[in-house]
């Protein structure tokens, strides 16, 4: 067992952490459920970030797998003594690509280091453990079994840490730039939508609502990602997938803000900012925000040179998207935008 223990309401976590990736899961098609039993309804002393992560990770290699169908999630709770102590029982199925024999037997591997294969060593670590049952093509059923204890049994003044999570929900990350190889193991959490505190038209930097963001991204699920980020704070986005359509849009549409991928094929990111800015559309100066999983000071110099004026770098973290775009509005009207990179 974890010394790192919290008292925790177990079935609001668990609901929690399933609802933010619903709307990742749902844009793809797919139908979410779960199921939690009733008698889960007391505070538990459980790690809870490594419970966190755990779960995070089999519901991001869910999502990312399973392009049609269910991903269902059923949680039930065993007494296994009579003090309270209970066996968990989290399962994750999905209708997915599913898992080969040879894959299942690499997670046991000391040199496997994706996402899935620590979650399922820091199962064990916290006393519990994960069996995986896959049929390749078929889908994939994890079961996550977790022993804990009822906090009642012990008074604990430690502030649980996952509620220290929902005060922070912008921190929340999701590595935009999906390797099936290392699989992200947080989701995008929407924040609540701005209201407008002000009734005049100056011009307010740090107010989102009627921005119009490019996102220009090879990747679908990249742009709905950055989509998720920038909507619930009122931003009007609209998406590209090339270079070249990205120049073709600017020619009939504005963009306050443009956010470039730089890796892209064809017309890659750095070569659409030279061609923007030597250009003569409307939004020739806007705001442009390099993304790159690269962040060597090299690529920063070359986005830099051709005019870009913020280079952040993936896994992109909600909190630094949001500060990028009210920095570079905030410095928009001036002659220069301080070059720096935000992360």
């Amino acid at each position: 067992m974890s010394d790192n223990l919290t008292s925790t309401d177990i079935a609001k976590l668990i609901t929690d952490i399933v609802e933010t990736w619903r709307t990742m899961i749902e844009l793809k098609g797919v139908t979410l459920t779960y199921f939690i039993d009733e008698e889960i309804n007391a505070d538990y002393l459980i790690d809870t970030k490594s419970f966190h992560t755990c779960l995070n990770t089999l519901l991001s290699n869910a999502a990312q797998y399973t392009d049609n169908g269910r991903v269902h999630v059923h949680v039930t709770a065993e007494d296994i003594a009579p003090n309270s102590l209970k066996n968990l029982s989290i399962i994750v199925a999905d209708t997915g690509r599913g898992i080969s024999n040879e894959q299942k037997l690499s997670f046991q591997s000391e040199q496997n280091k994706t996402r899935l294969a620590e979650a399922m060593k820091t199962a064990v670590e916290l006393g519990g453990k994960m069996v995986l049952n896959s049929t390749l093509g078929r889908g994939s059923e994890f079961i996550f079994t977790y022993p804990c204890l009822q906090s009642s049994i012990l008074e604990l003044e430690t502030e649980p840490l996952f509620d220290s999570l929902l005060n922070n929900r912008a921190d929340n990350f999701i590595d935009i730039d999906i390797d099936y190889e290392d699989i992200p193991i947080h989701a995008p959490t929407k924040t609540s939508l701005q209201s407008q505190t002000s009734t005049d038209n100056k011009f307010d930097p740090d107010n989102l609502r009627g921005v119009r963001v490019l996102i220009v991204d090879d990747v679908s699920s990249n742009q709905e990602v950055i989509k998720i980020f920038l909507t619930p704070e009122g931003c009007d986005c609209f998406c590209t997938a090339a270079g070249e359509e990205a120049i073709e849009t600017l020619k009939t549409q504005m963009a306050d803000v443009i956010l470039m991928d730089v890796r892209m094929p064809g017309m890659n990111g750095i070569e659409t900012i030279r061609a923007i800015r030597g250009s003569d559309l409307a939004a020739k100066n806007a705001p442009i925000i390099a993304l790159t999983a690269d962040n060597s000071a090299e690529t920063n110099a070359e986005c830099m040179a051709v005019g870009a004026d913020l280079f952040l770098t993936k896994p992109v973290l909600c909190r630094d998207l949001l500060e990028a775009i009210r920095f570079v509005r905030r410095y928009q009207n001036q002659e220069e935008i301080p070059k720096s990179k935000v992360a």
